[in-house]
């Protein structure tokens, strides 16, 4: 409710319900998926002339909690410091925090002494650390098995040897593609998996006995993966020698040596997101594959996931370094000759949108043409809605700041395709609009389609507009981009 959350104990045998706690607005009790049980209380309260976030921990054999300062942060630092759960036996906890790095980690903290381990329990040195697996099992319940990761797919760390030797038996079976273990039985015996790669959708298999494999099934059976571009992961280096990871899919079929029909560079949303390179369920990159285009997935500066060093660089760089990296994928690119330079262009959608308009409106612009869907072009407009939340001012608001493309039309140097729903409240219809009416006579090959009864996210979208979208994209590209 507006005063607050209570947690109840609920039994399913009777349905008799047990009050538990009572959090106030600002306050979370964080649950136990394990047991059920709290295992933390997280608020934020202004103090200082700072909003703070507190995390307290539950008092042994009493219902209260006691803050830990050890555990405090400053919502304007933006550091992570989530609690994954508590170490059997111990008064110490798993904390995953990028306080004393730049990438998440995980360490032991003791509320006994209110103090972290000196070193972590695990790290990774390129990637974010991001949970803990704890067993389920009876015999050793609540014992650590492993530890994920986020590199260019999640991965798993596994410190259990069996469950180690479970997962190099799949990965020899299924070479080159990812395998992650979903459950099994106690004596694991029976294991459910998945198998995926950024050209195959996950398909769905039982092990038995640890040596046979039974098939369940595959998302989107009907997809013809000989269709279907490889992925790769790559560094490149930006203009200020910044490394910007990124995701590359080829055009089905390509070999070393080819040079794809064109480049489509597809900036995330966000922008404070990251890509991964699985099977992408969106279909956009598969989509431009197909059709022979090599695509590019830059996870510029500003996109989280991938440390603080290139997540903080992002602040205030609207339109400017933040796009300057996403041009300075599309130069790798032509140096590496997988595409001329001048069968290049541009294609995002929300936070990816802006990252369009932001391109066609730059000078010495590396695109033929911009496309951009339900995306930002009044960055001020922007800036004054997230206002109106004053800790989301704080924590992101404040970093919304850079090149304005509405204050901006004048300098339209590309043709644009610009789509967006009618029913759009994230980024309302006014932005696209607003954008297509002040350029649209400097650029007349430009193109605005509102679509009526459709939101901002893709699962509020009628089928018939995903169908409409689709062909109006590959009729721009070949018709108005020569690509």
């Amino acid at each position: 409710t507006k005063n607050g959350t209570s947690y109840f104990e609920h039994d399913l045998s009777n349905g008799r319900e047990k009050f538990l706690y009572k959090a106030n607005p600002t306050q979370q009790i964080i649950i136990s998926s394990r047991t059920g049980m709290p295992v933390a209380r997280q608020e934020l309260e202004y103090e200082g002339g700072a909003w703070k976030s507190y995390i307290s921990l539950p008092e042994p054999g009493s219902d209260r909690f006691t803050r830990e300062d050890p555990l405090t942060t400053e919502v304007a630092n933006r550091y992570t410091m989530e609690l994954l759960g508590q170490q059997n036996g111990t008064s110490k906890y798993f904390i995953a925090t990028d306080k004393f790095s730049d990438k998440v980690s995980i360490y032991l903290y003791d509320a006994a002494t209110d103090t972290f381990s000196t070193e972590p329990v695990f790290a990774h040195p390129e990637f974010d650390a991001s949970s803990v697996i704890f067993s389920n099992r009876e015999q050793d319940f609540g014992e650590v098995l492993g530890f994920t990761y986020q590199g260019p797919i999640p991965e798993v760390f596994w410190v259990d040897p069996e469950m180690k030797s479970i997962q190099d038996g799949l990965d020899q079976a299924f070479p080159g593609k990812d395998v992650s273990l979903i459950d099994y039985t106690a004596d694991r015996n029976r294991v459910l998996f998945s198998v995926s790669a950024g050209n195959m959708p996950p398909a769905y298999y039982l092990l038995v006995d640890k040596a046979k494999v039974a098939v369940i099934g595959s998302e989107y059976p009907w997809i013809d993966t000989n269709s279907l571009g490889e992925v790769e992961f790559v560094y490149y280096p930006a203009r200020d020698g910044m490394q910007i990871p990124a995701f590359i899919t080829y055009p089905a079929g390509w070999k070393e040596g080819d040079k794809a029909r064109g480049a489509i560079i597809v900036p995330h949303g966000g922008p404070w997101a990251r890509d991964y390179g699985d099977f992408d369920s969106s279909g956009w990159t598969q989509y431009f594959a197909s059709r022979g285009y090599i695509v590019m997935q830059p996870q510029y500066r500003g996109s989280s996931g991938w440390g603080r060093k290139l997540w903080l660089a992002g602040d205030g760089e609207w339109g400017l370094k933040m796009q300057d990296d996403k041009d300075d994928g599309a130069a790798w690119l032509v140096s590496q000759g997988l595409v001329d330079a001048d069968k290049i262009a541009i294609h995002g959608y929300s936070y990816g949108g802006f990252a369009a308009f932001a391109a066609s409106v730059r000078p010495d612009s590396p695109y033929q043409c911009a496309i951009a869907g339900a995306g930002v072009a009044n960055l001020t407009k922007l800036g004054n809605s997230w206002g109106e939340n004053r800790i989301q001012r704080i924590f992101q608001g404040n970093t919304v700041k850079g090149m304005d493309p509405q204050q901006n039309t004048d300098k339209i140097n590309i043709p644009i395709l610009i789509y967006h729903g009618e029913y759009d409240v994230r980024v309302p219809i006014f932005h696209s609009r607003d954008f297509y009416n002040a350029i649209k006579d400097k650029e007349p090959q430009s193109k605005f389609i509102p679509l009526d009864l459709m939101g901002h996210q893709s699962p509020k979208w009628p089928s018939e507009h995903k169908g409409r979208v689709l062909e109006e994209i590959e009729s721009f590209l070949t018709n108005t981009c020569n690509m």
